[in-house]
């Protein structure tokens, strides 16, 4: 069984966990403040680029070798063989985006993402990784497991819709175009593999898979919408939810599979784009294949929901705590507690920590300096990987620019 590299190669440029904050020292920064939305005026601009791999499982070396490499490395691969979880999360995230403030009212953006996410037993993912042949004559079975990965492309409008010394709410509403799309899921799902490898018998569950297809994957609307509230100069709330969408597909099927099947002398890469998971079986199963495969007419992406907690801690320093979820839930939780250091009205640092179900441990350092009507941003998360690459499950980083009136 072949390594599939192809569920990481979505690291472009990035995932963002900026905090927005109403207290009055953020007020002049774009990136690690509110400046950007709170002035809200014409001829303003602001563009971004992030990217983030984490796992609760796999390590940053195995992440190094995946861009770097053909293979896994031995000492990369020997800390996960020999890790303790019994789930493997993985989340992979990239976008670029970009907004152009018409007026007082009403600007414009665009945005390019994509998001490679799975979640399985964690000796079936050594299976898809690195083969089934240390698992002869065993059934190794995943439950509750899904993939899913797609790349889209989004242009639309945005709205002030509400701006006071207390209260702040925006929300975007675009066009969504999916490039890519696939997505397995399973209830359960068992591979046994036979003395000398003669054989493989599945046994599936529950389990649902979308076919491949060329082309345009489906079109539709997408959603954003932040708000913020502060009930003095100390303190503020604050939420955000990121790509609520709704995509109609182009020609789409999947397999709905609750049967039996053994393959025997093929190759099997269920996650392989280029492959359609029906041209791997013998013909023998082309009327099961046939009665299993249902067309799919809608699809949902996932969405990411945030909130976040900030306290004046002195005349320079601001405390946050803050939540994530993604697919609410699906593909993971994180939080983290942060501190913003503004060194002066042009040079602002923050500093975090957070851990999560698809990241791990994750350190995150975020500066942002203004000179002008310029200002330059940038975020490195998963420091500790330049030290400990093997320890660590998580790495990211984000870069910005913003030209303010």
């Amino acid at each position: 069984m072949k390594i599939n590299f192809r569920i990481f190669a979505a690291l472009l440029v990035a995932g963002s966990f900026s905090c927005k904050a109403q207290l009055s020292t953020l007020d002049s920064f774009t990136h690690l403040g509110d400046r950007f939305d709170k002035q809200w005026s014409a001829g303003t601009f602001k563009t971004e680029g992030k990217t983030f791999a984490g796992s609760n499982s796999l390590n940053v070396k195995m992440f190094n070798d995946i861009l770097f490499r053909t293979t896994f490395s031995e000492d990369a691969k020997s800390k996960f063989v020999n890790g303790t979880q019994k789930r493997n999360n993985t989340l992979v995230q990239s976008e670029i985006k970009a907004e152009f403030k018409i007026n007082g009212k009403w600007g414009v953006y665009t945005s390019y993402g994509s998001i490679d996410a799975l979640k399985m037993n964690n000796d079936f993912s050594k299976l898809v990784f690195f083969g089934n042949a240390v698992y002869e004559n065993q059934n190794v079975i995943t439950e509750n497991s899904k993939y899913i990965s797609a790349t889209t492309t989004t242009i639309g409008a945005t709205r002030n819709l509400v701006s006071s010394d207390k209260w702040q709410l925006k929300a975007a509403l675009g066009v969504q175009i999916a490039s890519r799309y696939r997505e397995i899921s399973a209830t359960k799902l068992g591979v046994f593999t036979a003395p000398r490898g003669s054989y493989l018998d599945i046994e599936a569950d529950g389990l649902s898979i979308s076919e491949s297809s060329s082309g345009l994957q489906g079109a539709g609307l997408s959603g954003n919408l932040y708000g913020s509230y502060a009930p003095d100069a100390n303190s503020s709330l604050s939420f955000s939810i990121d790509n609520l969408n709704i995509l109609r597909l182009n020609n789409k099927t999947r397999l709905d599979l609750d049967s039996s099947f053994r393959f025997t002398g093929v190759y099997l890469d269920v996650l392989n784009d280029s492959s359609n998971f029906v041209d791997r079986f013998d013909s023998t199963y082309n009327n099961v294949v046939s009665r299993s495969r249902k067309e799919v007419n809608l699809l949902s992406l996932p969405s990411t929901i945030s909130l976040s907690y900030q306290k004046r801690l002195g005349k320079k320093a601001i405390g946050s705590v803050s939540l994530s979820t993604i697919g609410i839930g699906a593909f993971g939780v994180s939080g983290n507690v942060g501190l913003h250091y503004t060194f002066g009205p042009n040079f602002v640092l923050f500093s975090s920590l957070g851990y999560g179900n698809f990241t791990g441990l994750q350190w995150r350092e975020a500066a942002e300096y203004r000179t002008g009507r310029n200002s330059f941003y940038l975020s490195v998360v998963g420091l500790q990987s330049l030290a400990v690459s093997k320890l660590t499950n998580s790495y990211g980083a984000s870069i910005g620019y913003a030209f303010i009136l």
